[in-house]
């Protein structure tokens, strides 16, 4: 499928090394075309959002009770199934979840979209924190081990205290933030602490984000 990319020339250079020759060492220049995706959305790109839409205490959709939650991020594992209904109303077809995307923001470019969920594994929530945001990395608190078994990183009680802090102050969990390639289009999946889960079509105008339509509403 139809990809944008933007041809960089990268540069290698080698120093070749013998023993034999008594001659000054020659570096032996290697030039090669890379292609690479573009636009690069960066983790600081995508922080930068998450502030951006986090700062707007008056949207109801982040913050339908609690004004300063703690914010988690839960990377979405993408495995192609075509079985959401949800999905296929919307796209009047059998439709996976990124095809799903690639129709609302009418790329025509799943890689893409693809791309952008897989590298959202390595977010780094907590970096919010230098915006004034409560956040919180699950992973940091624990893991499960190969036979599903939880093993605390930190000790109990500290978890606990977390716990209490979340109840008082509530979470929300948000996942699959995918952009378009204008950059003006974002897609996000926003769940408040086990009550309900909306995906969201975020849009910029006049250099503001702001909520233009919820596609989809799951009561828990």
């Amino acid at each position: 499928m139809k990809m944008n990319f933007k041809h960089i020339t990268i540069l290698f250079i080698l120093l070749s090394f013998s023993c034999k020759n008594s001659e000054a060492n020659k570096p032996i220049l290697y030039i090669e075309e890379k292609e690479i995706e573009t636009p690069i959305i960066t983790d600081e790109f995508k922080l930068k959002f998450l502030n951006d839409i986090l700062s707007n205490k008056n949207d109801s959709l982040l913050f339908p009770i609690e004004k300063e939650p703690y914010i988690n991020y839960w990377p979405y594992k993408y495995n192609g199934n075509r079985n959401d209904i949800r999905l296929n109303v919307i796209v009047g077809k059998d439709a996976n979840f990124v095809e799903y995307l690639d129709f609302i923001f009418k790329e025509k470019d799943t890689t893409y979209i693809s791309n952008q969920l897989k590298s959202n594994k390595n977010l780094k929530i907590s970096n919010l924190s230098k915006f004034g945001h409560k956040s919180i990395d699950w992973n940091t608190i624990w893991y499960f081990d190969k036979n599903n078994k939880r093993v605390n990183i930190v000790s109990e009680d500290s978890i606990k205290r977390l716990y209490s802090e979340i109840k008082t102050s509530d979470q929300i969990n948000l996942s699959k933030l995918v952009f378009n390639k204008k950059l003006d289009k974002a897609h996000i999946s926003i769940n408040y602490y086990v009550r309900h889960t909306k995906e969201v079509l975020y849009t910029k105008e006049n250099g503001r984000w702001k909520a233009e339509k919820v596609l989809i509403h799951l009561m828990n």
